[in-house]
């Protein structure tokens, strides 16, 4: 009797980078629902960080899922490695959260009061912080993205960074001009892009430690982020691999 050989892949466990990489890139783009939501701000000339000002009225849904997104980035940090990408990704998340607490006071692209307010330095601390954060957020993402790119040499890597570099610049050059938002919003599906391919990177690299066949210990060319080897490195960790994968072999022959 012929059998259906069984997959040998190795169930992806909940708690590593590319799950949480995965979730934070999905949180990250909660701005997308803009598309649906009466938010009355332009795509083209705002600002996603507008969607978070204290006028809003969407703007906890907004604050909430950016929070959870920083909070997926800080667990799937503890098991990366690459000294670039561990500090980017926490100054990313850092200034994520950063961002969600030193808000916005008001929409300027649609308030012309809250524009004259800025402009005479009578909005607050956090308002006025909220232009760092994102200096931060922008330089962070970026630096994370030249990090995998470094790690696994691949084009879809080097392709975020150059985009991320050339909406970089024309936010410069857009500050407070129309279609700055709508650089801004392909800055961002770039960033959450990123996120994908780390976790693609992520999850090839732990395969490569615990699928059958593969060398314990050893990265495939272009695996990318790893797990910490010290949590692989747990000798019921590597038993119950090798029962799983044992008991995998038999039920197929």
């Amino acid at each position: 009797m012929v059998t259906k050989r069984s997959s040998s892949r190795v169930p992806r466990r909940p708690d590593q980078p590319g799950v949480w990489l995965a979730v934070a890139a999905l949180l990250y783009s909660s701005w997308l629902l803009e598309l649906v939501l009466p938010t009355g701000l332009s795509v083209v000339d705002s600002y996603v960080s507008e969607l978070l000002a204290g006028d809003q009225p969407y703007r906890w849904v907004f604050r909430v899922t950016d929070t959870l997104a920083a909070c997926c980035l800080l667990l799937a940090v503890r098991r990366m490695r690459g000294r670039l990408i561990i500090v980017s990704v926490l100054v990313f998340a850092a200034a994520t959260l950063a961002d969600t607490v030193l808000s916005l006071d008001c929409a300027t692209s649609v308030d012309a009061l809250c524009r004259y307010r800025e402009a005479i330095g009578s909005v607050s601390l956090g308002h006025r912080l909220h232009q760092v954060t994102s200096v931060l957020t922008f330089g962070s993402a970026l630096a994370a993205a030249a990090g995998l790119e470094r790690s696994t040499r691949r084009w879809h890597a080097r392709m975020v960074v150059s985009l991320l570099t050339a909406t970089g610049v024309l936010s410069a050059v857009l500050v407070n001009q129309p279609g700055a938002g709508l650089v801004q919003r392909v800055q961002l599906l770039t960033v959450a892009f990123g996120l994908v391919l780390g976790a693609r990177a992520s999850f090839s690299a732990w395969r490569s430690f615990v699928e059958p066949g593969q060398p314990a210990g050893r990265l495939q060319p272009g695996g990318g982020v790893a797990p910490d080897t010290r949590q692989l490195g747990d000798q019921a960790g590597i038993r119950d691999t090798c029962v799983m994968a044992f008991r995998e072999d038999f039920a197929a022959k």
